[in-house]
């Protein structure tokens, strides 16, 4: 069968372009022909996919071309089959909509996220337009069977414990000059942008430190500290005018979120000089992680810090949040509501609750093992099989006829 993949670029370090690499390497393992074209504002050249040995085909367009006409080219070139949609919905729903402006005769199905719900009428009748629906979590799936979307099917995202496991802390403190009891690392790895509420976390740490006077304590920033492309925080203004700059370490000035930190190799911060430190060492380095997004879909930090045995704080959204972190996480209560552009209820938590809950990881050495604990125990639920297994069946399904569940 010849698949034609439209998605974030397979390597991509965010969460699509891992999708997209996992459904498109299971695939061609399983003797399929896998094109995968990747898009992000504007067709992505495949120049840096050259050195990777994948087993599917990374498309090449013309960076040129509008992405309506690059969607053309992309199924009259290879001619798939059945067309996956790798993307978050209002995504999903957009490239659904250049596909029919290019009279794309394919059937098509989606893998895809929610970041809350509910969702805008729009996105709710575009997966209803396509054969089927492969979604993340028991909660998106639960919302859109009860919107009217048929052919909803779960598969988690997984993380592999092979790349993210505990580390002995000791020689990491030791390459950055810190002491493994007295000092306190707070780790924060995520987009800079709006949804992820980075700024939150440094007004934690600014109540931490002007009010609650606490000593030997870091934040470090897994992000870009400006956004080149879309809307983001000058976090290092925001660190500057708080007046946190000896409390806060940033990546390298050339980090870029969508190609990452290698888990295997090193890469020297500006701010940790001479100190490198793969993407493994800088998880295992934080005592705690804190990720309040206001919505999201499925966090892959969450999954991410549970197996590397790091105590994560996280916000109690009743929904997707909560379903994956599951009682391996310090859950905050949101402090106010609103809907998002995307028609989703949106939570935000207080920053001195963030804080509250750092002094008691901090002081209470039980509870931060107790976290570890569940939080190992939690990750068991997340392997990519399921996910491999259900793409795999939904594929073959939508080439013959409508989609029947294969679960």
């Amino acid at each position: 069968m010849r698949i034609g993949i439209i998605s974030h670029p397979a390597y991509w370090t965010t969460g699509f372009g891992i999708t997209c690499r996992k459904i498109a390497t299971s695939l061609s393992k399983n003797g399929h022909q896998v094109y995968c074209a990747g898009f992000s504002f504007g067709i992505v050249s495949s120049e840096a996919a050259d050195k990777e040995n994948f087993n599917f085909t990374i498309w090449s367009g013309n960076k040129e071309a509008t992405e309506l006409d690059a969607v053309g080219n992309f199924v009259k070139e290879i001619e798939p089959d059945i067309i996956i949609l790798n993307f978050d919905i209002g995504a999903v729903e957009y490239f659904l909509n250049l596909l029919k402006l290019n009279v794309v005769k394919q059937k098509i199905f989606a893998h895809t996220v929610l970041d809350g719900f509910p969702a805008a009428e729009k996105y709710i009748n575009a997966l209803k337009e396509i054969e089927g629906v492969i979604v993340p979590t028991q909660a998106t799936k639960k919302y859109l069977k009860s919107a009217g979307v048929k052919n909803v099917f779960y598969a988690p995202h997984g993380v592999d414990t092979d790349d993210f496991f505990p580390i002995d802390k000791s020689t990491i403190r030791e390459k950055l000059g810190l002491n493994l009891k007295s000092d306190f690392i707070i780790g924060v790895f995520a987009k800079n942008d709006e949804r992820k509420q980075i700024p939150k976390v440094l007004l934690a740490l600014h109540h931490l430190v002007y009010n609650l006077r606490q000593k030997n304590i870091y934040l470090y920033i897994h992000s870009e500290t400006r956004r080149i492309v879309g809307t983001g925080w000058d976090l290092e203004s925001i660190t500057g005018y708080l007046k946190l700059n000896k409390h806060v370490l940033f990546t390298e000035k050339s980090f870029k979120p969508q190609i990452g930190v290698e888990l295997g190799n090193t890469i020297s911060s500006k701010d940790i000089p001479n100190k490198p430190l793969t993407y493994l060492e800088r998880i295992n380095m934080c005592d705690v992680i804190v990720n309040v997004p206001f919505s999201g879909g499925f966090e892959l930090c969450t999954v991410e810090s549970q197996a590397c045995g790091v105590p994560l704080i996280t916000i109690n959204d009743g929904g997707n949040i909560k379903e994956v972190a599951g009682d391996g996480a310090l859950l905050i209560e949101p402090k106010l509501k609103n809907i998002w552009i995307n028609g989703a209820f949106i939570y935000y938590v207080d920053e001195v609750e963030i804080a509250e809950k750092l002094m008691l990881l901090r002081y209470d050495k039980t509870l931060r093992e107790a976290l570890k604990a569940k939080g190992l125990n939690n990750i068991k639920r997340y392997t990519w099989q399921l996910l491999e297994k259900v793409i795999e069946k939904a594929c073959t399904a939508t080439n013959k006829t409508a989609v029947s569940n294969p679960d």
